[in-house]
């Protein structure tokens, strides 16, 4: 005769049972951390730049404004948890400069303006200069 569990348990329930349950008289513990982990660089510096490379890309002056003032926050935040005296300086000298150019207007190059122009005198050139065909 077949020796089985009782209540229809079988050997894996049991298994996983016994392995769940601590030794009697043994506490199990979660290891506690003093500070968050980390691996040696500060996140919101990443992100602070890539605001900015946000903001020298801006279509247009609200979205120029507004990605300088998020790279300025975020700037502000990479100081706050920055332990190194140097760089927190430097960080919150970087979160100043991008405040201050948010409230500049946003500035245009000299290629940005000059490219519509020069595409319009492209199109009256070629007009000009092709033959009709026949």
């Amino acid at each position: 005769m077949k020796r089985g569990l009782v209540g229809g348990a079988t050997w894996s329930r049991v298994l996983v049972r016994a392995a769940a349950r601590p030794e009697r008289g043994r506490r199990v513990r979660a290891p506690r951390y003093s500070c968050a982990m980390s691996f040696g660089r500060n996140q919101h510096v990443a992100k602070a730049e890539a605001a900015e490379q946000k903001a020298l890309n801006a279509k247009d002056a609200t979205a120029y404004e507004l990605a300088w003032r998020e790279a300025g926050r975020l700037w502000e935040r990479a100081a706050e948890r920055e332990t190194d005296p140097k760089r927190k300086q430097q960080y919150a000298g970087n979160a100043d400069r991008a405040r201050a150019s948010a409230d500049q207007p946003q500035a245009t190059s000299a290629a940005e303006s000059a490219a519509p122009q020069e595409a319009a005198e492209d199109e009256l050139a070629g007009a000009t200069a092709r033959p009709h065909a026949n």
